[in-house]
């Protein structure tokens, strides 16, 4: 997986290796980079995966008990934000276009549902409980409208499966 800056000056890599995963800084030049160009990204998680970048912040998965929790990167500190043990996120987020929310795909019994907080890792609600999110693991779940006012996500509700336009404010899918 990867995931670009939005001022366009680096990229976050995911490289794997067997049963381990790490981050790495890539800078975007002119030329071509060199291996002496690329370097750790500084997280503290011995496994990271599925970058996302909201402005300064950084966003990524990271092994857990039950599946993977959500971690937050900023300013040199990492913190966990969702704990595997409590909602196992499956995907990495969807960050909204201004930066300021993310939403994640989290297990809830035996479905999938979406979670909806500030990029701080507050403010968590649960958006179209009805719905049973659908996709392959690993991949972003849902995405945001280009004015961040609504998401799509495939889904199963009560009438079978379809792609959902779901309200970010909470309203009904």
């Amino acid at each position: 997986s990867i995931a670009a800056r939005h001022d366009g000056t680096r990229l976050v890599a995911t490289i794997a290796r067997s049963s381990s995963a790490s981050l790495w800084r890539v800078p975007l030049k002119q030329e071509p980079v060199t291996e002496s160009d690329v370097e750790p990204y500084p997280v503290s998680t011995p496994r990271a995966l599925g970058p996302r970048f909201a402005g300064a912040s950084l966003f990524y998965l990271a092994a857990g008990g039950l599946g993977d929790s959500l971690w937050h990167w900023r300013d040199g500190q990492a913190s966990e934000v969702i704990r595997s043990a409590a909602m196992p996120v499956s995907e990495p987020p969807a960050i909204s276009p201004d930066g300021q929310r993310l939403v994640v795909a989290v297990k809830r019994g035996a479905g999938r549902r979406l979670v909806i907080m500030s990029a701080d890792g507050t403010n968590v609600q649960t958006l179209a409980s009805s719905l049973d999110i659908q996709g392959a693991p690993g991949q972003v779940a849902a995405d945001w409208s280009p004015d961040g006012s609504w998401l799509v996500a495939g889904a199963v509700d009560a009438n079978g499966s379809g792609l959902f336009k779901i309200p970010a404010d909470g309203g009904d899918p």
